[in-house]
């Protein structure tokens, strides 16, 4: 009775599996298009061919009217106005409705990272499977995002937290969407027991999709080196942090910068996915 439920149970996930990499798939090959009768800024579920128009729809709050912004240090402020630089930028704060188009900017940045589970798109099945893994990775992304941030959304603040479960979440955008994102919170690093728990970057990510003004690309500017400063010194002046830790993956231009920004290795460790790299830097 029980190995017949059990078989019952497979069949229905595989059908599941089936029917959703099917709806991916008919979106992602434009079978379905935007009509004039949807929603100007659609809530997309995978298809690829909405991420740019739908950062483009973007609410957030202003990381300056957010509460512990009037005690911001000069050096912050400095590192902010960097990010920002001559162009009509802002720095914010994710609101619930920004969530959709915040996941579409971690998803697309951390692609590398589902790349394993992909099939060889040779076939309909094949590119079924693979929307299929785009669509529970996203939904993963989507629901972690959403746990990590719950306290921010309730109540927004810059300041430092007073437990390991909040975390801030900072974005980058244009009038064009989402350009750049950093996630941090205070925790105990890996292979420490002992100490005050330090900041610890969640996140940091550059968009390969958004322009900014007069259709430059986004990547190659340094906005990600400029994060991680802002990031630094956020975490000294703001939080009081002694150390700012982090964790990536072999992946060339993200160790690449952290290695020449001064952090170093503490260690490593292999998994399913493959090798995380774990580092430091004083912000002393």
């Amino acid at each position: 009775m029980r190995s017949s439920m059990a078989r019952r149970l497979r069949s229905v996930h595989v059908v599941c599996m089936i029917c959703a990499g099917a709806w991916h798939w008919l979106w992602s090959t434009k079978l379905f298009t935007a009509g004039s009768s949807l929603p100007s800024c659609p809530t997309r579920m995978v298809a690829p061919c909405w991420t740019a128009a739908s950062r483009s729809c973007v609410s957030a709050l202003p990381w300056d009217t957010v509460a512990g912004a009037e005690v911001l240090s000069p050096e912050v402020l400095s590192a902010a106005a960097a990010c920002i630089g001559d162009e009509e930028l802002e720095l914010v704060v994710p609101e619930e409705e920004d969530m959709q188009k915040l996941t579409d900017l971690v998803d697309e940045s951390f692609q590398r990272a589902i790349a394993a589970r992909m099939a060889e798109p040779s076939n309909v099945f094949n590119e079924m499977w693979n929307g299929w893994v785009s669509l529970s990775e996203r939904q993963m992304t989507l629901g972690a995002l959403r746990k990590r941030l719950k306290g921010l959304l309730e109540a927004p603040s810059l300041r430092r937290p007073r437990n390991e479960d909040w975390n801030l979440g900072v974005i980058l955008k244009s009038s064009e969407g989402f350009m750049g994102y950093f996630e941090i919170c205070l925790q105990t690093p890996e292979g420490l027991r002992r100490g005050a728990p330090q900041p610890y970057l969640k996140n940091l990510c550059v968009s390969k999709v958004v322009t900014a003004g007069g259709g430059a690309e986004v990547r190659g500017r340094g906005l990600g080196r400029k994060l991680l400063k802002l990031v630094e010194e956020f975490c000294r002046r703001s939080w009081g942090g002694e150390t700012l830790y982090l964790h990536t993956d072999l992946d060339p231009a993200a160790f690449g910068l952290y290695n020449s920004s001064g952090y170093v290795v503490r260690r490593q460790e292999q998994d399913g996915e493959g090798k995380s790299i774990y580092m430091s830097k004083s912000l002393e």
